[in-house]
């Protein structure tokens, strides 16, 4: 039995959902200045946010082919930061996103969140995997308007 004055010992093991929505509610406000519009999870390691309206994309030209490519290289850095806020929580994954303009509003994407260790995904999370504090590159897919990131 603790002590009253002790300290609880620190979760185990980062929940992945809760780790999401945090980055979902909190760290997207204090960047974007507002909230992820949609969070979907299939429950087995999958999440994809929504953003229809991410400032940084407001500015690109509507229904132009170089906007598209210009709305590919500025989601790289959202993908970016979306994998490393979830590896500093203890969560491996892997991010990309989809550029889901419809030719007049060109501010409208989403993020896709897939955990590396789905075995750790049943509620429990996991601990980070070796080697996350290694930057990751990240490859532009301009045929399909996707960034995958890669350890």
């Amino acid at each position: 039995m603790p002590s009253p004055g002790a300290a609880a010992p620190p979760p185990a093991a980062v929940d992945h959902l809760e780790a999401v929505k945090f980055v979902c509610k909190e760290f997207w406000t204090e960047i974007f200045r507002k909230q992820v519009d949609k969070l979907q999870t299939n429950h087995r390691g999958t999440f994809v946010l929504k953003d229809g309206d991410l400032r940084w994309l407001r500015a690109l030209p509507e229904g132009d082919g170089e906007g598209r490519i210009a709305a590919v290289a500025i989601l790289a850095f959202p993908c970016g930061l979306i994998r490393g806020a979830l590896a500093n929580l203890g969560m491996d994954v892997s991010v990309s996103c989809d550029f889901l303009a419809d030719g007049k509003k060109m501010s409208a994407c989403s993020f896709n969140i897939r955990v590396k260790n789905p075995s750790a995904v049943d509620g429990g999370g996991g601990a980070a995997a070796p080697g996350v504090s290694v930057l990751p590159s990240a490859r532009v897919l301009p045929s399909v308007g996707a960034v995958v990131s890669e350890p």
